[in-house]
């Protein structure tokens, strides 16, 4: 029985029928097949070579044509139905070498030399060791100097695959094709070659780079489009490249390795409008850099090491957009985009890491037709955030701009600015959360740092048709000031950012004790605030609020002062509000109080404190109404150090234990004592007067005591 090789080259020259091919003759186009386990049975039948083979593994290169400084082709595709389910053929420079059933192969090799060979492979091919590609023809090392090698992936059936996965690593790489369904998986494994091209559709592709220390780069492809009828994409790193498809779902890059290699990508120039989701997963020594505008269709995510972004992003509407270079630093000087158009909301971005730096040209938009997204950058609301990495250190540039406005109709959107340790924000009068313009509140904007904060400027949370929204600034300690101090692990905000804050929305000063410092309130300098319309000032201090001048506004404003322990107003004096609330854990301290017609209520809460808590005046109190209340009628004590007056309402004394008056009380309508468990005791001479309604000593457990 004659040889396999020499009946194989019998039957490709009865194929060829003696045509030259590239000006070879027909003996010089003879490829070398190589097997194992293959069994000595096989049938010529009608001009075509039919295998009988029990799970061999076979291996071609171009015979004497390789090396001879011309292309050569391999062709591995299937064949028409009706020669069988699952019949394959393999043509080497347009003559057919072999057929037969993929079924009953292990493996299929193509080898390649030192030309700058072209290899076609439908990938809907399975055999179970998977198809091996070799463009040199060396077992390892990089492709010859001078030559060109080319994969191309083509199904004649053009399937979508669900799947692609590409795993890289040094001048191998493995790609896995998952059939619909993922009823079939085929696997190629291609080393050696410059460019594999695979424009197949698919829902989903996944590059993963192995353990090597490379650079890798993504832009647009020069070509405009594809029989997939999808954008083409370069994928791009020291061993060659990938040129595919963009995928209608989703997109990943995996940088990670099993060494501390550092992986790095570069991204130009890329349209990924109709990918649903582009996602790149680094280590902590991997870097991404992206220089050209990126666009996606709904979502990105970028994870790794070290972020740099100086080229724009944006998505679809209400899109999302998550930044996070870990314990590592992120760096954006560009324009991120979530932006929804007239009918839809605005989207989310997320910048985070260990450090995240906003440098001057950042614009982040969420802003949106019918209601603002969510901007968070180094944290969520007050760091407490599962989902959102804090970042230590947060800075905003002076000229960066964050806008999450509801541009037409809806809701304000939210603004989060956080640190662990310490944020500089110098852009804060940037930051916009905005009601729309023909309906709709305003939003919600935290700037802090849990130790130090620094702002320059108001945000603005303001309402064009609704209600106004809210600034949070909660730093470790808090100094109210005409001019900004220097005192370590102190942040000082101006009064005239206050005041600018109060121009377009209510404002919340709050203080925490998880760093070093105390949690205090300190208004050092005449706190005088006059907005033009109703809005609301709290301050709201972990341990103390102590006023060292005074604290003046208008009828519009409305302050709220909250301690978890004391409040301390006795040297100075508080004027003209809409409304006072005073409510501490421990003691409350005033001096003068003349609200002009405004509220008054003062709470003391031992509940909060397991001690005594009292609440005591030194000066005259005058307001509208007053009302001054304990927690419990054990431990809250009350004493009025001069006179209490109101001008239209009434006076409310509620849950005292000790309750003592020691100068005039003159209620313009009535007085009510409420669940006072010990005695009322009345200064000399004091009157207690009620205009225009009854005294109600009813409740006064342990009586009056002169």
């Amino acid at each position: 029985m004659a040889t396999l090789l020499e009946w194989l080259k019998s039957t490709v020259a009865s194929l060829a029928g003696g045509e030259k091919h590239s000006e070879r003759s027909t003996q010089n186009i003879f490829p070398r097949v190589y097997d194992s386990h293959l069994e000595d049975r096989r049938v010529l039948n009608a001009g075509a070579i039919v295998s009988a083979i029990d799970l061999v593994s076979l291996r071609f290169d171009a015979g004497q044509s390789a090396n001879d400084g011309k292309a050569d082709k391999f062709e591995l595709s299937r064949m028409d139905s009706a020669n069988g389910a699952n019949q394959i053929a393999l043509s080497i420079n347009d003559h057919r070498v072999w057929q037969g059933n993929a079924n009953e192969l292990q493996s299929i090799r193509l080898e390649g030399s030192s030309d700058s060979d072209q290899f076609f492979i439908d990938p809907t091919i399975q055999v179970p060791a998977g198809i091996y590609v070799n463009g040199t023809g060396a077992a390892t090392g990089p492709q010859s100097p001078g030559t060109s090698d080319l994969v191309v992936f083509a199904t004649a059936s053009g399937t979508r695959f669900d799947e692609i996965t590409y795993q890289t690593t040094d001048h191998l790489t493995q790609v896995r094709f998952a059939a619909p369904g993922h009823s079939l998986t085929s696997v190629v494994q291609v080393q050696n070659v410059d460019t594999i091209r695979d424009l197949n559709a698919a829902l989903d592709r996944t590059f993963e780079t192995g353990t090597q220390g490379y650079s890798y780069s993504l832009q647009d492809s020069s070509e405009t489009g594809t029989a997939s009828g999808n954008r083409i994409v370069q994928w791009t790193s020291e061993t060659g490249r990938i040129d595919f498809a963009v995928p209608s779902s989703r997109l990943t890059i995996d940088l990670q390795s099993a060494t501390a290699s550092q992986n790095t990508l570069m991204i130009d120039t890329l349209d990924l409008s109709g990918v649903e989701h582009f996602k790149v997963v680094g280590g902590d020594t991997d870097v991404v850099r992206q220089n050209g505008n990126l666009s996606v269709g709904r979502a990105l995510t970028i994870e790794a090491g070290t972020i740099r972004v100086d080229g724009a992003i944006s998505t679809g509407p209400e899109g999302d957009v998550r930044l996070d270079a870990g314990s590592g630093i992120l760096t954006v000087n560009a324009e991120i985009s979530s932006r929804g158009d007239d009918l839809h909301r605005g989207g989310s971005v997320v910048l985070t890491g260990d450090r995240v730096l906003l440098q001057e040209w950042t614009r982040i938009d969420v802003s949106g037709g019918t209601g603002g997204g969510q901007i968070r950058v180094g944290g969520g609301y007050q760091g407490k955030d599962a989902n959102v990495r804090n970042s230590r250190y947060t800075y905003v540039s002076s000229n960066t701009t964050l806008n999450a406005d509801a541009r037409v109709n809806g809701l304000g959107g939210t603004v989060i600015v956080w640190s662990d340790d310490t944020s500089i924000i110098d852009g804060s009068g940037n930051i916009f959360a905005r009601g729309g313009i023909i309906s709709g509140d305003g939003g919600f904007i935290e700037t802090s740092g849990k130790r130090y904060l620094e702002v320059d400027g108001a945000a603005n949370t303001f309402a064009y048709q609704g209600k106004v929204g809210t600034w949070l600034l909660d730093p470790n300690n808090v100094e109210i000031v005409t001019t900004a101090g220097s005192t370590p692990l102190t942040t000082y905000i101006l009064i005239s950012t206050i005041n600018s804050g109060l121009t377009t929305g209510n404002v919340v000063i709050q203080t925490n004790t998880a760093s070093a410092g105390n949690g205090d309130i300190t208004i050092v300098d005449t706190l005088t605030l006059a907005p033009s319309a109703s809005r609301n000032l709290t301050l709201d201090a972990t341990r103390d609020i102590v006023f060292q001048s005074d604290l003046t506004g208008n009828a519009n404003l409305q302050v709220t002062l909250m301690a978890g322990r004391d409040v301390d107003s006795t040297a100075v004096t508080i004027g003209q509000l809409a409304a006072l609330s005073i409510n501490a854990a421990r003691n409350i301290s005033v001096g003068v109080i003349n609200l002009s017609g405004g509220t008054l209520a003062a709470t003391v809460d031992s509940d909060n404190n397991d001690n005594n808590a009292t609440f005591q005046s030194t000066g005259a109190l005058s307001a509208g109404v007053i009302s001054i209340s304990g927690s419990n009628t054990v431990n809250d004590d009350v004493t009025i150090g001069s006179t209490a007056t109101t001008t239209t309402g009434s006076i409310q004394f509620t849950k005292i234990d000790d309750l003592s008056l020691q100068g005039d009380v003159d209620a313009a309508t009535n007085i009510t004592f409420t669940n006072v468990d010990g005695p009322l005791v009345l200064g000399s001479n004091v009157d207690v007067t009620a205009n225009n309604g009854p005294i109600d000593f009813s409740t006064i457990t342990s009586g009056i005591q002169l």
